[in-house]
């Protein structure tokens, strides 16, 4: 018989062709907010000084429609807001013209044209510069290209910074270039996609790489005159709408929880590959992924090539609005590998506990449990427990395989001031992340998914955000983190893990602890870190960031400084 080309769910083709053909029949579609954008801390702001009840924001991005209309609601009780966040919220409702008012076009595009491209002539060069260097109130963003016609909607936008770092009185320059495409092709499709470069100079030896680092691949080159270093970053997606919900491929960022220190997904790892289903009701939203990550150790090939075995996150999550007041999630994550996809993790509503049993149990089970109470007006408390195969006859006993975080917060935010203030407490369990395969533990390229520092931690974390400006905004922020490490060296004969690394095998442990294992363990590192950012939008397209830290580690000091000038048309 003649040698037939498999159709297996290993094809990323045919399954990019059965997601579309599924979908076909489906009926809009939205571009995503990025989730660094500051849209963000002003909603959740304003939800918590209840302006926005029943707003389910734990789960992001956003598409620009849900946050349209989230501004919308906003903009009906504009009356209870301050002078400050009327501002605010008025350059907002421009920049989402495209979803309040779809039959305005953008004002680059001439009355009796459909498009506007930066580079197509001198006068539009002139015109974008002119733009660029005056200030006008409720202007909606520039666009290097824009094309507005019918349902047909494409930009092009181009960002440039220059950051000037410092490390204990050591300076460094610090360049990033990105360039990014948002289309929305019809009713129902959308697509986008960005390249991110950063290129730091390594002078006054000070070469630690930079904040934005998320792990992955970063190049030294090694014939370059001046000590440099650089990495690259890119996400993209394809997406259709519909009555049936949000179905989309892509590499982009995703953040479930509550907290911006979230236990299940944070925004501290590289980009990674998924499908994904989401569906909102009228109280609640069901939200599916299936991703693909990379383990950290990898073996060598014949030719020295790195040879990475498979792994697979899976994840699904309920948020529910209970009365007025209370937000309840429900999250269920499980990490696999060294195998091919399982079909049955493709199966949106199926509940992973059971059906991973039936799998023979081979795969990183976690779970989360998350809610939000707004008892009085301007007040919020939540929280998150986060549960990674726990064994509920030692649930209260020091024992090892109670692996475990807890998140508690207060959320304030005064209608009177643009301000807010949070106080927030976490704790996690030695173990927690870990498994004694290494394709499943809780990580992507050898970096958490979920808590920054990883298991064995304790943080109080302490933020204030202040808008004393439309163009204005600064943040104050304390961390004080205590971690635990191994008490011996790992070339001690003698060495064993105690449970502060994802990465760690806990069928390496000692044994002799099962029963021993306290929230914090080992020789126990603290670290207390005073923050200050503050960002001026200079003009819509210009925008100055400047920042301060004090990190103390067990008594001794850096202190870091940054000043940034960002541009993106």
């Amino acid at each position: 018989m003649g040698r037939r080309k498999a159709v297996t769910l290993q094809n990323p083709i045919y399954l990019c062709g059965l997601l579309l053909a599924f979908v076909s029949t489906v009926l809009a579609s939205q571009i995503h907010v990025n989730i660094d954008d500051p849209v963000y801390l002003f909603l959740d702001r304003l939800t918590t000084a209840g302006l926005l009840p029943g707003n389910l924001n734990d789960t992001r991005p956003f598409t620009r429609d849900k946050v349209a209309g989230l501004l919308l609601t906003v903009h009906e009780k504009r009356a209870e807001l301050n002078r400050i966040d009327r501002a605010i919220l008025d350059e907002y409702l421009a920049d989402y013209r495209m979803e309040i008012y779809p039959s305005q076009k953008h004002f680059q595009i001439p009355e009796s044209g459909n498009h506007f491209f930066f580079f197509r002539s001198l006068k539009n060069m002139k015109t974008g510069f002119r733009n660029v260097a005056q200030w006008k109130d409720n202007r909606e963003k520039q666009h290097l290209l824009v094309y507005e016609k019918e349902d047909e909607i494409v930009w092009v936008d181009w960002s440039e910074a220059l950051r000037m770092e410092s490390k204990n009185g050591s300076y460094r320059p610090l360049n990033r270039d990105a360039i990014y495409l948002s289309a929305q092709l019809g009713e129902h499709f959308s697509a986008y996609f960005d390249g991110i470069r950063y290129v730091q100079y390594n002078v006054n030896n000070y070469t630690e790489l930079t904040e934005d680092y998320k792990g992955g691949f970063s190049q030294k080159p090694k014939e370059e005159m001046v000590d440099l270093q650089g990495f690259d970053y890119s996400n993209a997606y394809i997406q259709v709408s519909g009555k049936y919900g949000l179905f989309g491929m892509g590499s982009e960022p995703l953040y479930w929880g509550n907290s911006p220190n979230s236990l299940i997904l944070s925004d501290n790892v590289t980009p990674f590959p998924f499908f994904s289903w989401q569906k909102s009701f009228r109280q609640a939203q069901f939200t599916f992924f299936h991703g693909s990550l990379l383990p950290k150790e990898f073996e060598r090939g014949s030719t020295g090539e790195k040879i990475f075995c498979k792994k697979y996150l899976v994840g699904h999550r309920w948020e529910m609005l209970i009365g007025k007041r209370f937000n309840f999630g429900f999250s269920e994550l499980y990490i696999y590998g060294n195998r091919d996809m399982e079909l049955a993790y493709l199966i949106p509503p199926i509940m992973l506990w059971p059906t991973q049993h039936n799998l023979m149990d081979r795969d990183n089970a976690t779970m989360a449990v998350e809610f939000e109470y707004l008892p009085w007006t301007r007040f919020k408390f939540y929280g998150t427990i986060f549960l990674d195969e726990f064994t509920t006859t030692q649930i209260f006993n020091d024992y090892w395989a109670n692996k475990q975080g807890v998140q508690l917060g207060i959320h304030y935010a005064p209608w009177k001031v643009s301000t807010d203030f949070r106080l927030e407490f976490t704790a996690v369990h030695p173990w927690t992340y870990t498994h004694k395969y290494f394709y499943n533990s809780y990580t992507h390229n050898g970096v958490d998914l979920g808590f920054y520092d990883g298991p064995n931690s304790r943080l109080w974390f302490f933020e204030n955000q202040w808008w004393p400006g439309k163009r204005l905004y600064a943040v104050l922020r304390y961390r004080h983190l205590k971690h635990g490490t191994e008490p011996l060296p790992e070339d001690h004969p003698d060495y064993f893990p105690i449970g502060s690394n994802s990465n760690q095998n806990y069928d390496n442990r000692n044994e002799a602890l099962d029963y021993k294992t306290t929230w914090l363990m080992g020789e126990i590192e603290t670290i207390d870190e005073y923050q200050i950012l503050v960002t001026y939008r200079l003009r819509k397209e210009f925008f100055l960031d400047w920042g301060f830290k004090i990190r103390a580690v067990d008594g001794t000091t850096n202190r870091y400084f940054s000043f940034q000038i960002r541009f993106d048309y």
